[in-house]
C-alpha cells in the first residue's frame, strides 16, 4: 500500500505564507509507525504547480491519497481530487481538514470524486481507513468518517477524541523537502508588522493543545476539535522543541494553538523549562486579552516570545458581548497592548466589521481603537465559515440562501474580490458599498506588503475565472473596487486618509 498526503497546489499565488501542514505530518507519522509506506505534497510550501501533482501521481501509483481542505482553498483541493481520480479511478481519495468536517453532506454531495471524508480529528480514523484497505473491509463501522452509500449520505457517529496527546509521534517533518534538506531559506517568510517593520516569521509549527472552550461567532473550531481543551505535557513539548533544534537546526518556530495561555500554569511551566534548558528559541504565538498578566508576558519574553497575535476583533464593547460574544474588556485590551509595548512584545491585533447588529457607530468605534493602539492592524469583514454560528445566523435572517453550497460558485455576490477563496461575507446593516468602502480604504492604509500583496491578488485573479457564473460575480465587485480604490487615492491625495463617518 502507498499512501500521499496531500496540502494542494493554489491557482493563485500566495505571497509570504507557507506554515508547516501538522494534521498531515501527524498523520503521515502514524502511518509509518505501522510500517506504510507515506509520502506527504506540500505544494504550498514547495510552491509546486498541480503539472507537478500529475507528475507525482503517475510516478508514485499511490493507493490512498488523502487532502487536507480548508475553506479558502477548498476550489484548489476539489481540483487535486479530480487530478487523483483522473490519474487513477481506482485510487480511493479520504479528505479531511477544517472545511470537510463542517461540511462533509455538501461536500459529498457534489464533488464525486471524494470518496470519504475524515471528520474532525483524523490520525487514528484515517489509520483504520488504511487498515480496511489492507484487509478488504467495508469502511462504514468505521466511526467520524463521511461516505457515501446506496445514493445516500452517511455520516457515522464521532469517535472519541485522542485524550493523550503525549501519545502521538512527532509530526514527520523529514518528509518535507525542506527539512530532509535543511533548506533553511524555506523555514521563514517576510511579514510586515503593524509597527511597519518588515520581519521574518518561522514557518515551522508546534501544536501545544486541541480544542476551545469558547465559542466566538465566527469560528469553526470546534467542528474540528471540539470544546473540550486537550493539552500536551510541558515536557512533551520541550522535547519537540529540542527535536527541531538537533534534527533540522530550528531555532525558531509558531505555536498554532487557538490560544496558547488557556492555562496560566501550563504557560509558566513551558517557558521555564525553555528557560531551564538555555533552549534559546524565538517564538510567537495566538492568545486571548482575559487571561494574560504582566507577569505571564514577561516570562514568555524572557523564553523567547516576540510577537503576540490577539483578537480584538470589535472596538464596540456592545458588540463583543451581545454579538461575539468574546469574553474580554477593552480596558483589559488596552493593559495588555500596553504591557506588550513597554515589555518590547510586538503584537498584531485583528480587527472585523460587518457583524450582524452592527451599527455605523460601532464600526467607528473600532477604527477609534485601531487608530488609539498606532500601526496598520489586519481589519476586514466578517466572513462566514461553514459550522459558525454566523453561518447559522446568516441563513436564518435569508442573507445567505439556505440551500446554498460551499462546493460551487453560488450567486451569492458578496465576496471578497480580491481573493480566489470564494468566502462569503455576512451584509446585514451596512450596504455593501459601505464594506467596500471600509475595506478598500483601508488597504490604503494597510502595510506597503499588504497593500502589494492586494494589487498582485487582484491582477492575478482575473487570470483564474473559470465560469461565466463566477465571471460576473468578480466583475462585479471589481467595478465597485475601482471605484471604492481610486476615489480614496483621490481624497488621500487632497486631504490624506480619512476614518470612516457614520
Amino acid at each position: 500500500m502507498r499512501v500521499l498526503l496531500i496540502d494542494p497546489p493554489r491557482s493563485t499565488k500566495a505571497l509570504g505564507l507557507g506554515e508547516d501542514k501538522l494534521g498531515l505530518l501527524y498523520m503521515a507519522a502514524i502511518l509509518r509507525e505501522k510500517n506504510i509506506d507515506v509520502r506527504v505534497y506540500d505544494a504550498h510550501i514547495e510552491n509546486n504547480p498541480f503539472k507537478d501533482l500529475k507528475s507525482l501521481l503517475k510516478k508514485y501509483k499511490p493507493t490512498i491519497v488523502g487532502i487536507s481542505i480548508y475553506t479558502p482553498t477548498r476550489f484548489d483541493a476539489f481540483k487535486a481530487a479530480k487530478l487523483v481520480k483522473h490519474a487513477d479511478k481506482e485510487t480511493l481519495v479520504v479528505a479531511g481538514g477544517p472545511h470537510v468536517s463542517s461540511a462533509p453532506r455538501d461536500t459529498l454531495e457534489n464533488i464525486k470524486e471524494i470518496d470519504i471524508i475524515v471528520v474532525g480529528e483524523g490520525e487514528r480514523v484515517f489509520l483504520e481507513i488504511c487498515n480496511s484497505v489492507a484487509e478488504k473491509k467495508s469502511f462504514e463501522g468505521i466511526k467520524s468518517i463521511a461516505l457515501r452509500k446506496e445514493g445516500d449520505i452517511l455520516i457515522n457517529a464521532r469517535c472519541e477524541p485522542i485524550k493523550n496527546l503525549d501519545s502521538l509521534p512527532f509530526p514527520a517533518r523529514d518528509l518535507l523537502r525542506k527539512y530532509k534538506h535543511k533548506e533553511k531559506s524555506k523555514y521563514h517568510f517576510n511579514m510586515q508588522m503593524p509597527d511597519r517593520e518588515i520581519i521574518k516569521l518561522s514557518s515551522t509549527c508546534i501544536i501545544t493543545a486541541r480544542g476551545c472552550p469558547f465559542n466566538c461567532l465566527f469560528c469553526a473550531v470546534p467542528e474540528l476539535w471540539g470544546r473540550n481543551v486537550r493539552l500536551r505535557s510541558p515536557e512533551n513539548v520541550i522535547s519537540e522543541i529540542k527535536h527541531l533544534k538537533e534534527a533540522f537546526d530550528v531555532d525558531s518556530f509558531q505555536i498554532v494553538d487557538d490560544t496558547f495561555n488557556i492555562s496560566r500554569k501550563r504557560v509558566f511551566d513551558i517557558c521555564s523549562v525553555i528557560l531551564k534548558e538555555r533552549l534559546k528559541v524565538k517564538w510567537h504565538c495566538h492568545m486571548r486579552v482575559d487571561n494574560v498578566d504582566r507577569e505571564m508576558l514577561v516570562i514568555m519574553k524572557e523564553a523567547g516570545c516576540f510577537i503576540t497575535y490577539i483578537g480584538i476583533e470589535s472596538g464596540s464593547q456592545k458588540i463583543l458581548d451581545q454579538v461575539i460574544g468574546k469574553k474580554i474588556t477593552l480596558d483589559k485590551v488596552r493593559k495588555v497592548i500596553g504591557w506588550c509595548d513597554e515589555l518590547g512584545i510586538k503584537r498584531s491585533c485583528n480587527f472585523i466589521y460587518s457583524l450582524p447588529g452592527e451599527t455605523r457607530e460601532d464600526v467607528a468605534q473600532t477604527i477609534a481603537l485601531m487608530k488609539e493602539l498606532g500601526g496598520k492592524q489586519p481589519f476586514g469583514p466578517t466572513m462566514i465559515l461553514p459550522g459558525s454560528r454566523i453561518e447559522k445566523i446568516a441563513k436564518e435572517k435569508g442573507i445567505m440562501p439556505k440551500d446554498f453550497s460551499w462546493s460551487r460558485i453560488s450567486p451569492y455576490k458578496y465576496y471578497d474580490p480580491t481573493s480566489n477563496s470564494f468566502l462569503p461575507i455576512f451584509v446585514e446593516n451596512l450596504t455593501w458599498n459601505e464594506i467596500l468602502d471600509i475595506f478598500y480604504k483601508h488597504i490604503t492604509w494597510q502595510s506597503t506588503m499588504r497593500t502589494k500583496n492586494y494589487i498582485f491578488r487582484i491582477l492575478y485573479r482575473l487570470l483564474q475565472i473559470r465560469s461565466f457564473t463566477e465571471a460576473k460575480l468578480i466583475f462585479y465587485n471589481y467595478f465597485n473596487f475601482l471605484r471604492v480604490f481610486f476615489r480614496n487615492l483621490k481624497k488621500q491625495k487632497r486631504k490624506g486618509a480619512k476614518t470612516f463617518k457614520k
